[in-house]
């Protein structure tokens, strides 16, 4: 059987910087920082904690189904939202419904942190203890019908399957950093083998709440900057000490060329390879000399038939820790390195914070926008580059390039790579 091409045909973003791939893009070429500062403890008290977050989003205009979004926490809409733009530029003439497929990537517990604080405090005894007399004559009164259902992690995959009468292959994958890039890869590799030819893919996260902010400070990821927040994350640069808590969602539509030309699709950009790898270390100790992201770096690069030199534009995690950052230039250096020019590179995370589950899914479409308009954004804050890569720095880079990557990475060591070719018609 000859190998199925897979084209990417829809983009729909719910992120900090804009609603719609139009606003986004915009925002993200400018060099604009969504970060702000808010107090995650006591809102009513001094804002001291810099996230960033999505705009106002009226779910209405994308979702007119009331009873489904009645049990969608705010995570979920998002998605809903942008699978929405994303299946409009797709447009119509779509494959049947058993040969559509979504695989939708999250962080997602069973509920809402805010349901189970409500309900914890009320069950404490005298001595601050959970009592489960308490918790039964209290607690529980306190947890709403919906709760169950509204913080289900694959709630949005069943709404999407409802929405778009999606009855083909699915997954719903569950992780961090890394899953939103690893549920494109899921979708991409399940139309290369003929189990659908239409897919919706992507991942949500609604992560900016103060329990996320207390276990990634706890781990040290988040940043201590009390300045300016629109200059607190600094990829690559050698002041940087950690990333922002974001939030948001990215969609895409993935197909089959020959479905995509059959019904006359609008090709955004073509995907002719993706990998894995892990670190297998600890929890935040990654191979320090970037070994396993190089691995997967040089098979997506080899699977989609092209050579380093091929690649002109990387979209790196950037996540603007000290080791996650070094780390991910030694794997680009390694491949990259013998290069008397090498690939421009950018870290768009200075803008949009770190969307923990969704940040894979809004940096792929970020890539694709910027193959299609042959712009590299900028990287914001990196006014001291720790190491000699051909940065783009503070303002955006034209270029001219046939293909490019995107790197996304999670805590534990996890590394996806997706390679993406420009579409010429």
């Amino acid at each position: 059987m000859s190998e199925r091409r897979v084209v990417v045909t829809g983009l729909g973003f719910v992120a900090p910087l804009g609603i719609g791939a139009a606003d986004f893009w915009s925002e993200l070429v400018q060099g604009r920082s969504a970060a702000t500062r808010e107090n995650l403890v006591d809102p009513g008290a001094e804002p001291r904690h810099a996230v960033a977050r999505v705009p106002e989003l009226r779910i209405r205009s994308f979702v007119s189904n009331r009873k489904l979004l009645r049990i969608m926490c705010d995570s979920d809409r998002y998605a809903l939202a942008a699978a929405q733009m994303a299946v409009t530029e797709a447009g119509e003439g779509i494959p049947p419904r058993n040969r559509r497929g979504a695989f939708v990537g999250t962080s997602k517990e069973l509920m809402p942190y805010e349901v189970l604080r409500e309900a914890t405090l009320v069950s404490l005894d005298e001595q601050g203890h959970l009592s489960p007399r308490r918790l039964g004559k209290y607690g529980f009164p306190e947890i709403p019908p919906l709760a169950l259902v509204t913080g289900m992690p694959n709630g949005c995959l069943f709404a999407l399957s409802v929405l778009h009468s999606i009855k083909g292959s699915g997954a719903n994958l569950i992780g961090s950093g890394e899953i939103g890039l690893a549920a494109i890869g899921a979708a991409y590799r399940a139309i290369q083998a003929g189990q659908v030819e239409w897919a919706l893919a992507g991942a949500h996260d609604a992560g900016v709440n103060r329990w996320n902010y207390g276990d990634l400070h706890a781990l040290g990821l988040l940043s201590k900057w009390t300045g300016d927040p629109s200059q607190t994350v600094k990829p690559f640069d050698r002041r940087r000490d950690g990333f922002v808590l974001g939030e948001g969602a990215a969609m895409v539509v993935l197909e089959e060329l020959g479905s995509a030309l059959a019904r006359g699709a609008q090709i955004l950009a073509e995907m002719p390879g993706y990998a894995e790898t892990c670190d297998a270390g600890g929890l935040l100790q990654l191979q320090p000399d970037g070994g396993a992201l190089a691995r997967a770096i040089e098979t997506a690069i080899r699977q989609a038939g092209l050579a380093p030199e091929d690649v002109g534009y990387v979209n790196a995690c950037g996540t603007a820790t000290v080791v996650g950052d070094r780390t991910e230039a030694r794997a680009l250096s390694k491949v990259f390195g013998g290069r008397r020019r090498g690939p421009l590179v950018s870290g768009i995370k200075g803008g949009i914070g770190h969307l923990l589950a969704a940040s894979g899914a809004v940096e792929f479409g970020a890539t694709v926008l910027a193959l299609r308009h042959q712009i590299a954004p900028p990287t914001l804050n990196l006014n001291e580059p720790e190491c000699a890569l051909e940065f783009v720095r503070l303002r955006a880079r034209t270029m001219d390039t046939e293909a490019a990557i995107t790197i996304s990475r999670g805590i534990g060591g996890q590394n996806a790579v997706t390679v993406l070719r420009r579409w010429k018609s």
